[in-house]
């Protein structure tokens, strides 16, 4: 998605995932290196001997400080595969690679001749059936971008069963696949669930799959019986805090987690100083949620207590997410925060096509909420 990156081993990215499956001292066939960010981990902290395929010749320079051997060329032209004569891989990487060629299908074939028997072939791909498609696709859109979904090189476009389809017809088996998971309001396109109605919201979000940015999946050519599956959809959290007069704000965690059934999260927060306030915004949260508890270094916050001089809340409804403020009487130092959510069973599932029928609404969602309560 990226030609040129930052890399963080324990980030939820593709380049990410693809390092965590290769062990160490293993030799690599890396096609697409770009200028060498994934090439120079796997060198340097897995101490693996890899090779490289790329067809820019600036990024190849770059890269090839961390390979053996670089061929610059085109990936269909195939003269990769007497460059690399005579040698066996332990994986062959593709990394956003596949949606760019005019034949990946063969590419992949040609590319699993240099594969050793127990090798795996790793490749990520982008998800076209992602959610934020369907939207823009609701709303008329279609816009080819520099990267992402919808990069203006793409040349083919995959969603799983395509993408499960070409591996079978390469006669390679499956036996690792995950998900890169992004709501539509953290990817480069504009629509989000609130653009349009609730009912055909709801049905999108239905779907396992349907915010998987990019599929990464090992594959191998031996049968696979224990295939493993690691989906987790994500939730965004922010969290900031304020200085001694609760007036200036720092952000000290931006980051996903895994959205599990009772939805909550712990974060531990590495920044050591004295805060008045937590400024707290979870964005995706699954479905119509309140705050059951909020813990901050073991001490549950929940209600009113002798150090919370306040606590307002906003409920939760889709992607419109939460909005939580907890102003302190006393300074603290905050080392870890959890929250835990319930799901409200209650009848206010109209709440948000209230809230879309009327741009101009002044009032809390919260206030919405409980009179909707009141009445039912």
């Amino acid at each position: 998605m990226k030609y040129s990156f930052e890399f963080d081993k324990d980030s939820d990215s593709a380049p990410a995932c693809i390092a965590r499956r290769i062990k160490q001292n293993s030799r690599v066939l890396e096609f697409g290196t770009a200028d060498g960010v994934l090439t120079e981990y796997l060198k340097k902290n897995l101490d693996c001997e890899i090779f490289g395929v790329e067809l820019n010749e600036q990024f190849a320079k770059a890269a090839s400080k961390f390979t053996e051997k670089m061929f610059i060329g085109d990936i269909e032209e195939y003269g990769w595969l007497g460059f690399f004569e005579g040698l066996k891989f332990d994986y062959i990487i593709f990394a956003d690679v596949l949606e760019h060629l005019k034949e990946p299908e063969l590419a992949i074939k040609k590319a699993s001749e240099l594969l050793n028997i127990d090798g795996a072939l790793i490749m990520s791909i982008p998800n076209i059936a992602h959610s934020s498609i369907i939207l823009s696709l609701l709303n008329n859109s279609f816009d080819y971008s520099e990267t992402g979904l919808l990069d203006r090189t793409h040349l083919r476009f995959f969603t799983k069963k395509t993408i499960e389809k070409m591996i079978e017809n390469c006669g390679l088996h499956i036996g690792y696949c995950s998900g890169i998971y992004l709501p539509p309001n953290k990817t480069e396109f504009k629509y989000g669930y609130s653009d349009i109605p609730k009912s055909v919201s709801d049905y999108i979000r239905k779907e396992k799959y349907r915010e998987v940015y990019q599929y990464v999946y090992e594959v191998r050519k031996q049968d696979q019986p224990d295939k493993l599956e690691e989906f987790h959809p994500k939730a965004f959290v922010t969290i900031s805090l304020g200085d001694e007069d609760a007036a200036n704000f720092s952000t000290v965690y931006n980051g996903p987690v895994n959205i599990v059934t009772p939805f909550k999260f712990d974060v531990t927060i590495d920044y050591k100083f004295e805060t008045k306030a937590i400024h707290l915004v979870v964005n995706n949260v699954p479905k119509l949620s309140g705050i059951q508890y909020v813990k901050i270094n073991g001490i549950n916050y929940s209600g009113y207590s002798t150090n919370l001089s306040e606590f307002k809340s906003i409920m939760a409804v889709n992607e419109a997410g939460l909005t939580l403020y907890l102003p302190f009487h006393e300074s603290l130092i905050v080392k870890d925060i959890s929250v835990g959510f319930y799901e409200m069973n209650t009848n206010i599932d109209n709440v948000k096509d209230k809230l879309e029928g009327n741009k101009n609404v002044k009032k809390s969602l919260i206030e919405i909420i409980l009179n909707s309560m009141k009445r039912s």
